[in-house]
């Protein structure tokens, strides 16, 4: 519960840092984003990627979608929409999005207190990013990194941290894409169906 409610923190203040970027750059009739939603697994079902183009622009639509759960602290549904990109993937885009996925997770478990956790995956992460350089698939990965070092500089620290540390939402890393896509998809539609 507390982890929820961490998480809903981060989403508040990323909406105002960013301007609410998920909703700046969406289409008319978007729904706004989730508030508050239990972790269902996630997969694209076929049926649902029926009729929706898999590329907007030079960018996967499902990286797209994944940007947008992980810029308003889904940090979950970022990594589960991304482990489907992942799959599909080969060679160093297959790296960065391992790399990605880890960063997601690895703010998850920070966010749920699973510090350790966390830390691990902040190092993997970067090691599965490093030899795609920066930046790459329009992310400027060492700002990206520079924020997550920033983010995560409570736990980097000698000795053991306050098992209480919490990501501040100030530090917590927006991913931005140079170019910016020509539109967004609607993360909604990456969602599979509860069950």
């Amino acid at each position: 519960m507390e982890a929820t409610a961490h998480c809903i923190a981060i989403r508040k203040r990323k909406q105002q840092v960013i301007g609410n970027a998920v909703a700046a750059t969406a289409t008319e009739g978007r729904p706004p984003p989730r508030e508050n939603e239990t972790a269902p697994s996630y997969r694209l079902k076929e049926s649902r990627r029926v009729g929706y183009e898999r590329r907007m622009g030079n960018y996967d639509a499902r990286y797209l979608a994944g940007i947008q759960f992980f810029n308003t602290g889904d940090f979950f549904e970022a990594h589960e929409v991304w482990e489907d990109l992942w799959a599909d993937s080969h060679g160093d885009e297959r790296r960065f999005y391992q790399g990605l996925i880890q960063a997601a997770v690895a703010l998850f478990h920070f966010s749920g207190g699973n510090l350790r956790g966390a830390l691990k995956l902040f190092r993997t992460s970067r090691e599965y990013m490093r030899p795609c350089g920066s930046p790459y698939l329009g992310l400027d990965a060492a700002a990206f990194w520079r924020q997550m070092e920033r983010c995560f500089e409570p736990l980097l620290g000698s000795g053991d941290p306050d098992p209480s540390v919490r990501p501040d939402p100030e530090r917590v890393p927006v991913v931005a894409l140079d170019p910016a896509p020509a539109s967004w998809p609607d993360p909604e539609a990456f969602l599979a169906d509860e069950d």
